[in-house]
């Protein structure tokens, strides 16, 4: 997919050197940005936002694995989870693409780490079987 500025968001300018990158993540339904109009690009990406990308990702790859929301019961702060994150985080605790922080704690609203996020694309690409 090629980069492509689409000018939807009211925090994201067309001379933004990511602004490319974001229209063509919107484009190919892996993002949507806030309610608000907003796409706050300097912001933190928590865990659960994450996991909605890579659940969005598998399914453009073609394989959007298994939700089974009823395993989520098993962190302790599966409540805090956003209802609009569990299908995702379901399906890439699943496909073992992410794990919880610990055995019970999944940290939904924690800052995700680039170590976490590059083990996580890594993964991705493994599951999708893109790369070894």
């Amino acid at each position: 997919m090629t980069e492509t500025s689409l000018g939807k968001f009211t925090d994201v300018k067309e001379s933004d050197w990511y602004s490319g990158a974001v229209g063509a993540a919107v484009k190919a339904g892996l993002v949507e940005g806030f309610e608000d109009g907003t796409f706050s690009p300097n912001a933190n990406l928590t865990r659960e936002q994450m996991a909605v990308m890579i659940a969005r990702a598998m399914a453009l790859a073609g394989n959007s694995g298994i939700a089974d929301v009823k395993g989520l019961q098993a962190f302790d702060d599966e409540k805090s989870m956003n209802g609009w994150a569990k299908d995702a985080v379901a399906r890439a605790l699943h496909a073992g693409i992410m794990n919880g922080i610990t055995n019970a704690s999944f940290m939904p609203g924690e800052k995700a780490t680039r170590a976490q996020a590059a083990v996580i694309l890594k993964r991705l690409l493994q599951f999708e079987k893109f790369m070894n």
